[in-house]
């Protein structure tokens, strides 16, 4: 009871909501949000600490109205749209609290440890995406190293098509 006090006192402290409805096991009626019973250890209490952190994150950092306004229609241009906002915010929370960011490092570990590769290209871009804004959020991932590795030959592609633009443009302006 005490751990589950504690998840509750500090995600509506997260996000700025002291009424906030915060319920343990099957869902209740009127919970804003609803967790599995905690255990008192290991990682699953981990993946529902980091349930709880990105979700009071959401509830502090995320203007609805103003996401509804730039999401895209399209089915998987608003699936990658929500997926890029879920890690702005989970990265401006996790500067400034540093359990934040092991939480969301682990969970991201856990959910790479159950997913059989080749990823799919949704969780790639995924990964991508957190490299370059929650660089420190791979630390002690060797699925997530591994992965990133994929990513080099591209981004190696993308330098050299960038110094080639400017150069051109360099030429043009000359």
């Amino acid at each position: 009871v005490r751990l589950e006090q504690a998840i509750i006192g500090t995600t509506r402290a997260l996000a700025r909501q002291p009424e906030l409805a915060i319920a343990f096991a099957a869902a209740p009626i009127g919970a804003d949000l609803v967790l599995p019973v905690p255990p008192t250890n290991g990682p699953e209490l981990t993946f529902i600490r980091s349930s709880a952190d990105g979700f009071a994150l959401k509830k502090r950092l995320h203007d609805d109205a103003l996401h509804t306004s730039l999401r895209p229609k399209e089915p998987s241009r608003a699936e990658l749209f929500d997926m890029l906002e879920q890690i702005r915010i989970e990265t401006l929370g996790s500067q400034y609290f540093h359990g934040i960011r092991y939480n969301f490092s682990q969970r991201l570990s856990r959910r790479l440890e159950k997913q059989s590769a080749p990823y799919p290209l949704a969780l790639k871009l995924e990964l991508f995406a957190r490299k370059h804004l929650q660089p420190d959020i791979f630390s002690g991932s060797a699925a997530a190293a591994h992965t990133l590795q994929d990513f080099s030959a591209y981004e190696d592609m993308m330098e050299k098509l960038s110094k080639q633009k400017t150069a051109e443009k360099t030429a043009l302006q000359e």
